[in-house]
């Protein structure tokens, strides 16, 4: 008996030593989960540059004031200490189940990502090495919080969870010398852009109630331009919001039309920065904005591109869209940031008499506002003037009747006083409705004329737009002009891609029925021309909306 008790003690201890042997180190384990938990140091690279205190001792107290305004660190700079793994809602366990297959969790969690400094790793690393898995790489399916040492990725499909997670087990994810775990998303994160940003935020504690007016997303930007924005973006307008990722930033204002200006803001930069902004939401269709007038503190005009008029003409409507050099090469607005001449609105017949007063000439230019935002051509516009245009041919379809979709607003030249006024008076007698929207009319009382160029009429639509052009010697060897039969921002951007992709271009005007396009050289008009005779698009629409032509 005590020999068979000695056996079983024996076996008994064995028994407990493979036990031990197999199970983790428990106080490694809570020493990994500890730091997993604490907060991770923020980079040098992702510390904004605040202003010191004997700085600050130099200023006013209105300057200084406006400076702790815009040094003061955001909800979204501060989610190096307040986001850490246990804050987004995981599975414990169950991942390898039949039932987990029909649970559509796809998302996955890869923390202890190397300390990132500017250059050291991109999205690209990271993407490379999940696609041996099935991962599919776009800018919805991964994103990278660097501050946090973490990332999400979507994949395909939870088969592909597994089977990654099963992989991982066996032969771990390096990067840069860190081995990175993976944890599988219960819920809480969505991955589409806006969403996203504020899914990532309520996690940890703040809500976004801004619903993407207020809120420009930005793209293929460096750690170092990340900054330099960041402190613009400050100049423009008090940030709710800043939250920079990598190779992306998310900038929310207080105000709408900070948005508008910061968009201004950067469709002047010369040259144009590397990487491309997009509004988070188009403002509803309503009447325009009038421009928040500057605060103490901020940047002048002339750094902001803040030009323009303050008032907005009667009948205006948002959104409205400012062009850009780069994609996506428009940008929507709620405030008009174009020039407006000097004008009379027509609200009544005793209009036209005060407008023989102001200009002794007698206007025969009207500006018509508050045209749709959609859904109609350059035929309908031209429709409401054609019985009164002298010149009904093509000079007077393309030369008489200026229509300026994007900014929602027209010009229409008549060859005489007698025209102009007849006209006004049957649109006041029975005013003409387009796509549920009434066109507000004023007199141009600026003196201007038809111009039956492309070249002229271009730089008069640029100085209208608030645009000027830069270098006008020999604009006539650098316009393209592409013919298009309805003008959306959808057509325009189709253009632009194409265009862009064979030469650079400095600027360009969206007209109702063709885009007028200042290549940044002579040469780019004549590398367009050839190319696009081997032009496919990848659309069928593409093929018949436009044409380029000299």
């Amino acid at each position: 008996m005590a020999l068979l008790r000695a056996h079983h003690m024996d076996r008994f201890h064995k028994m407990k030593e493979e036990e031990r042997r197999d199970k983790p180190d428990r106080k490694a384990e809570i020493a990994e989960r500890r730091q997993e938990k604490s907060t991770f140091e923020l980079p040098l690279s992702f510390q904004p540059k605040l202003q010191s205190k004997k700085d600050q001792s130099d200023k006013t107290p209105q300057e200084a004031g406006s400076k702790s305004a815009a040094n003061s660190l955001t909800p979204g700079e501060l989610l190096y200490q307040t986001l850490t793994p246990t804050t987004i809602h995981c599975r414990k366990k169950g991942c390898f189940t039949e039932k987990f297959l029909i649970t559509n969790q796809k998302l996955l969690m890869l923390t202890n990502l190397p300390v990132h400094y500017d250059g050291y790793y991109t999205e690209e690393d990271l993407a490379g090495m999940l696609q041996r898995f099935g991962f599919q790489h776009d800018e919805e399916t991964l994103y990278i919080v660097p501050q946090n040492r973490l990332a999400f990725a979507m994949m395909p499909s939870t088969d592909k969870v597994q089977k990654m997670l099963a992989a991982c087990r066996r032969t771990p994810l390096w990067l840069k010398g860190c081995q990175l775990r993976l944890h599988v998303v219960a819920s809480g994160i969505s991955m589409a852009l806006f969403p996203f940003y504020k899914s990532l935020m309520k996690a940890v504690q703040y809500n976004v109630t801004d619903q993407g007016v207020k809120t420009v997303y930005v793209k293929n930007i460096s750690q170092s331009e990340t900054w330099r924005l960041r402190a613009a973006a400050a100049k423009i307008g008090p940030l709710q919001n800043f939250l920079p990722l990598l190779d992306r930033v998310y900038i929310e204002f207080k105000d709408a039309r900070d948005a508008d200006q910061l968009g201004v803001w950067y469709s002047r930069l010369d040259p144009a920065p590397r990487y491309q902004i997009t509004r988070m939401k188009m403002p509803d269709n309503g009447l325009a904005l009038q421009k928040r007038s500057p605060e103490p503190g901020l940047p002048l005009d002339s750094e902001t591109g803040a030009t323009t008029s303050c008032v907005v003409p009667r009948g205006s409507l948002s959104p409205l869209w400012i062009t850009l050099k780069t994609s996506p090469f428009v940008f929507p607005t709620i405030c008009p940031w174009f020039n407006h001449p000097e004008y009379l609105t027509i609200t009544g017949q005793d209009d036209i008499a005060r407008a023989c007063l102001l200009d002794p000439t007698c206007p025969s230019v009207i500006m018509m506002t508050g045209l749709p935002d959609r859904n109609y051509n350059q035929v309908d516009v031209a429709t409401l003037v054609w019985p009164y245009i002298t010149q009904q041919n093509m000079y007077g379809m393309y030369y008489h009747v200026i229509v300026l979709k994007l900014q929602r607003r027209a010009f229409v030249y008549f060859s005489e006083w007698d025209k102009c006024r007849e006209f006004v008076s049957a649109y006041l007698a029975n005013p003409p409705y387009m796509q549920g929207s009434r066109p507000t009319l004023h007199f141009l009382l600026c003196h201007t004329h038809p111009q039956y160029s492309e070249d002229l009429l271009y730089t008069t639509l640029m100085e209208w737009s608030d645009t000027p052009v830069v270098q006008p010697e020999r604009l006539e060897l650098r316009l393209l002009i592409a013919e298009i039969f309805s003008c959306t921002v959808d057509v325009v951007k189709q253009v632009l891609e194409v265009v862009t992709s064979i030469a650079p271009i400095s600027s360009f005007v969206p007209l109702a029925n063709r885009i007028c396009i200042e290549m940044a050289e002579s040469r780019g008009v004549a590398q367009v021309l050839e190319q696009y005779k081997n032009y496919t698009p990848t659309d069928i629409k593409q093929c018949f909306d436009w044409y380029v032509y000299l």
